[in-house]
């Protein structure tokens, strides 16, 4: 059998202590603290409404303009041309349509505004006053620029 030293030696290695030559322990020590978690990156804004510009209306066919804009007040055909008229109390809108190329289909290609005393609007402010703020289209987001802090 070895001598008391060993037992000591043996000992403090199975409890997790570490014996100095003198036969001193050093108690173990404690795990490194973990690293602190990367911060997290803030959501992005939320999209925010911006006003109906013509381009809203511009290019679509009859039935997307009503799903837009409502049901006209008056609809007028004539050769080829579609005129829809939305009104609101504040303003009134003329979409002018006109016969797809391709098909039967017409096209809004021009928008004429006014005041219902006649005097004439943007047509874009128009279509901020008859759109629905919640059917306003999405400004699109911008990507963060890293600014040196």
């Amino acid at each position: 059998m070895k001598g008391p030293a060993t037992l000591l030696m043996l000992a403090g290695v199975l409890a997790g202590c570490t014996l100095l030559p003198g036969g001193e322990a050093v108690p173990p020590q404690p795990p490194p603290a973990p690293l602190p978690a990367p911060e997290a990156e803030p959501p992005p804004p939320a999209p925010v409404p911006v006003p109906p510009t013509a381009a809203l209306v511009l290019g679509k066919d009859a039935a997307a303009v009503q799903a837009i804009l409502g049901h006209p007040v008056l609809v007028r055909r004539e050769d080829g041309v579609q005129v829809m008229q939305f009104a609101n109390g504040h303003c009134v809108l003329d979409v002018f349509l006109y016969r797809h190329e391709s098909d039967a289909r017409f096209v809004a290609r021009h928008l004429a505004a006014r005041t219902p005393a006649g005097e004439r609007l943007e047509p874009a402010d128009c279509l901020a006053l008859l759109v629905p703020k919640e059917h306003w289209p999405l400004a699109p987001l911008l990507p963060q620029a890293d600014f040196p802090g």
